[in-house]
C-alpha cells in the first residue's frame, strides 16, 4: 500500500483472499471492508439484539427536496429538516451519480 497524503481509513477489513484493494484510495472513509468470497462474501456484517445495527446521523438541510449533497451510486444519506419539535427526517438512496431517491 501506498502512504498518501492526508491519511487513510481509520479501521480495514479484509476477508476471503482480498487484499488490501483500494483502501488507499478511501483515504477520507473511516471504515473500509474487502472480500473476495463471491457467493457469501460482504464488506460488512452489522448485528445487535434489540438495537438498530446502523446509525446514520442526520445531516441539515435547508429544504426538503433532493439535497445539494454529493453522491456517488450505492451511497445512503439520512437528512434533517427544521428545529426543534418541528423536525422531518429523511433517508436518501444515491442512484446516480449526485441524484438522490427518497426512500422514506
Amino acid at each position: 500500500m501506498k502512504n498518501q497524503p492526508g491519511g487513510g481509513p481509520g479501521v480495514v477489513g479484509v476477508a476471503g483472499g482480498s487484499d488490501l484493494g483500494d483502501a488507499a484510495l478511501q483515504r477520507d472513509v473511516g471504515v473500509v471492508g474487502f472480500s473476495a468470497v463471491k457467493e457469501t462474501g460482504r464488506g460488512g456484517i452489522f448485528m445487535t439484539i434489540g438495537t438498530p445495527q446502523l446509525r446514520l446521523r442526520p445531516v441539515p438541510v435547508s429544504t426538503t427536496d433532493m439535497p445539494p449533497i454529493p453522491g456517488e451510486p450505492g451511497d445512503f444519506l439520512v437528512t434533517v429538516f427544521g428545529e426543534g419539535g418541528r423536525q422531518i427526517f429523511n433517508l436518501w438512496f444515491c442512484a446516480f451519480k449526485n441524484f438522490w431517491t427518497k426512500i422514506v
